[in-house]
């Protein structure tokens, strides 16, 4: 799960690596300027950090991916359940796969000797998210293969970690105000029973500026 990070920390982008750089106050409020350029072809998404923010929301993140792809995630508890969210820009290569009906092929469903791996579509539970309130929802996917291959994308770039041949993600869309087309990928990290399935290095920013 969610490393546990300082209040007084926010997560950006560094150039030289795949992974988010934990810096504090001042260091943050220089480097974010940089952070928001450096996206350049994406917009960031506009997200929600004060309304409905409750015990059950633990906290958020903000960077670039590799591919400087911007995105917010967070973790929160629903159900017995710990939840991690992603919102970013759609992956053009995902959904025009999709669209040109091409064979499923989303490496999820095999490991490296063509062995099946266990997917579970993840039923649609009880979601404390925050960030995308005050978007424009677009509704979700039931498409395997694009679930599959979002969670997949995620998992390249070392977003989150499963501990078991198992898989499981939700697929939602959305905008938010300048008109970005958005893509939210819910990922169970902890299910009811206390079993812990899936873990993520990053760590969150704990205040939502109530």
């Amino acid at each position: 799960m969610f490393a546990k990070g300082d209040e007084d920390k926010r997560v950006v982008a560094n150039k030289n690596s795949n992974w988010r750089e934990v810096l504090t106050g001042k260091e943050f409020d220089e480097l974010s300027y940089d952070c928001y350029t450096f996206a350049g072809k994406w917009n960031f998404p506009v997200c929600n950090h004060k309304g409905c923010v409750n015990a059950d929301n633990i906290g958020y993140v903000q960077g670039m991916l590799e591919d400087n792809r911007p995105f917010e995630a967070e973790l929160f508890l629903g159900n017995g359940e710990c939840t991690m969210g992603v919102i970013m820009p759609i992956v053009d290569e995902i959904e025009s796969s999709a669209a040109s009906h091409e064979p499923h092929s989303a490496s999820c469903l095999t490991n490296e000797k063509g062995n099946a791996l266990g997917f579970v579509k993840q039923i649609e539970s009880q979601d404390n998210g925050v960030l995308p309130f005050g978007m424009v929802e677009l509704g979700e996917t039931d498409d395997l293969d694009i679930t599959c291959k979002y969670v997949d994308y995620l998992e390249g770039l070392g977003v989150v970690k499963f501990l078991t041949v198992e898989r499981n993600g939700y697929i939602e869309y959305y905008t938010d105000i300048h008109g970005t087309e958005l893509v939210r990928v819910l990922i169970t990290l902890q299910y009811a029973n206390g079993e812990v399935v899936a873990t993520t290095p990053f760590s969150v920013q704990k205040v939502w500026f109530l």
